[in-house]
């Protein structure tokens, strides 16, 4: 075992541990997510899975503070043709990533039959 490895050989250099129930997979696409009540802002995908998403978005100082449980509606599109997908979403982290820039780490609220059909399609082979 090496110095790098725990007891249970598990690689400690790895950052924290995914609690993901559900992969991601990498997805880039333009998202607008929307505070309820607040204007829209636009974003991009970094990732996407059938219960969530992490957007990279450019933070404005006149943008609310996005906390854990945050929620607010995403919409974006798929490359089926089949046109945006709009979906409720709760914020699970929201990490800076320079000056400008965070990280937005979000769970989908609800996902209506059709929109996880889309998904499951989309990110899952013979889906």
């Amino acid at each position: 075992m090496s110095r790098i490895q725990g007891a249970a050989g598990l690689d400690r250099r790895c950052g924290v541990r995914d609690r993901r129930a559900v992969g991601r997979y990498p997805f880039v696409a333009a998202v607008r997510h929307e505070p309820p009540g607040g204007r829209p802002h636009l974003g991009q995908a970094a990732n996407l899975g059938l219960a969530g998403m992490q957007v990279r978005r450019r933070v404005h100082t006149a943008e609310p503070v996005l906390g854990p449980s945050s929620r607010l509606d995403v919409v974006f599109s798929l490359p089926d043709g089949e046109g945006l997908l709009r979906l409720a979403a709760e914020v699970v982290f929201d990490e800076p990533q320079g000056p400008v820039h965070h990280l937005t780490g979000l769970r989908f609220a609800q996902v209506p039959e059709e929109a996880a059909r889309r998904l499951r399609r989309f990110l899952e082979p013979g889906g």
